[in-house]
């Protein structure tokens, strides 16, 4: 009986160091798998926090690109627009070459074409009724140069389209850049005065 006691003693101490063994293992195992998760939270959460910062990034540099680009256009369009205003004046217009209206043309052109790429669909759309506005500048402006032309008052109805379709561009972008409107700028300094 000693024998059998020692045996069963030998194979209980065996059981109970494996049984401790796979406890063990499972509670290391269990702990592992929550560290893990934790781990993928916090991975998670840092891509996301990655992914935001770079959204954030690619949308200030396309608003710094879009701001340059609408700028540009604006600033051909005034250019237009000064073309445009000449035609209404009393004076003598100054003579200006097909090259000189053909090269501001061209940049119009540009400007727009870059537009095109970068634009929101209303800001596209606000771009293409100043440039059609502009495009009937042309023909008056050559032929009040040449010739007795049409009448000032004709010129004076596409000096206004050129006009109000740059206020309207510019609304629209200002709208678009997240900036106050034109009206609220003139309505506050009115009230600050």
């Amino acid at each position: 009986m000693t024998w059998w006691g020692a045996l069963l003693g030998f194979v209980g101490a065996l059981a109970g160091s494996w049984g401790g063994q796979l406890i063990a293992s499972r509670r290391e195992d269990r702990r592992w798998q929550r560290e893990r998760e934790r781990e993928d939270v916090r991975h998670t959460r840092e891509l996301e926090k990655l992914k935001l910062q770079h959204a954030r990034e690619v949308d200030l540099a396309w608003r710094s690109e879009r701001r340059t680009i609408y700028g540009q256009f604006l600033t051909a369009l005034v250019s237009w627009e000064g073309l445009a205003h000449q035609l209404i004046k009393d004076t003598p217009l100054p003579p200006v070459s097909d090259s000189e209206i053909q090269q501001q043309w061209n940049e119009l052109n540009n400007l727009f074409n870059m537009l095109m790429v970068s634009g929101s669909p209303n800001v596209r759309e606000a771009g293409q009724q100043a440039v059609e506005a502009c495009r009937g500048v042309v023909p008056h402006y050559t032929s009040m140069i040449t010739s007795a032309g049409p009448a000032r008052l004709d010129a004076d109805d596409v000096a206004m389209e050129v006009t109000s379709s740059i206020y309207g561009f510019a609304e629209i972008c200002r709208r678009e850049l997240g900036l106050e409107s034109q009206s609220d700028v003139e309505e506050r300094a009115a009230s600050d005065k």
